[in-house]
């Protein structure tokens, strides 16, 4: 069911048949996705644009994190698809990739090692929805990339809930302890990286597969990138399982 108020809802029937709804329609920042049962018909394509459309202003006017302040909430149509059957998760937008460029994981060293994983399990940027644990890039006071604090994941977890919600994917692939770790805000689960990685779980009614990140760091000292290929190939067993 999609809510909307009833000057709105006038707007929207006033509307030219020519026009471009996403103009001249303002979606205001409470406008919201409320859950559907598996009687009630889901959200068409075009209202989940609308949706998807007022929380990324939302997450764009975002000023809960002191430090993050200055920077800007990676969460737009570059992200991918908000019908993605595959959404991934990771922990940070990074400083010289996503932070500089919009797009997640694109531009940086880690960038490059995802493209990589990618083309071995078959998959295109068109076919996911790539989003991070926190939507702006923590910083050191050097200007470096720093793990996002507690606080900060906490303050993000909402956002994170309500994309997962209006993508509604089949799969959900968690890039790092990190992002595994936060999927807990929004639903309890026991899985650990350590234990778990690249295995097709359960976790709140959607298939889950607990992935190692693929920076420089975590490819040279934890998880060579010959292993992450491997380990890619279950979001493809995943997804084929269900269809």
């Amino acid at each position: 069911r999609l809510l909307i108020s009833a000057p709105h809802a006038r707007a929207l029937r006033a509307a030219p048949r020519s026009a471009t709804p996403l103009l001249c329609v303002s979606v205001p920042l409470w406008f919201c996705l409320c859950a559907c049962s598996s009687s009630e018909k889901p959200l068409s394509l075009f209202s989940r644009k609308l949706v998807f459309d007022g929380l990324a202003r939302e997450a764009a006017a975002c000023q809960r994190c002191a430090r993050m302040c200055a920077r800007q909430a990676v969460l737009s149509h570059l992200n991918g698809p908000v019908n993605a059957k595959i959404m991934l998760i990771a922990e940070a937008p990074g400083r010289k990739g996503a932070d500089r460029t919009r797009i997640p994981f694109d531009g940086d060293a880690s960038g490059i090692n995802f493209e990589k994983l990618l083309a071995s399990a078959e998959l295109t940027r068109r076919e996911l929805f790539i989003t991070n644990s926190v939507l702006c890039s923590p910083r050191k006071t050097s200007g470096a990339n720093d793990k996002p604090t507690r606080e900060e994941l906490s303050n993000c977890s909402d956002f994170l809930s309500r994309q997962i919600g209006l993508i509604n994917p089949v799969v959900i692939a968690t890039l790092g302890a990190v992002a595994l770790d936060t999927l807990k805000r929004i639903a309890p689960h026991n899985f650990r990286l350590k234990t778990h990685a690249a295995q097709i779980l359960e976790w709140n009614g959607r298939l889950l597969v607990p992935l190692y990140h693929p920076s420089p760091q975590v490819v040279a000292a934890v998880r060579p990138l010959a292993a992450q290929i491997l380990d890619f190939q279950a979001i493809r067993q995943a997804l084929q399982g269900v269809n």
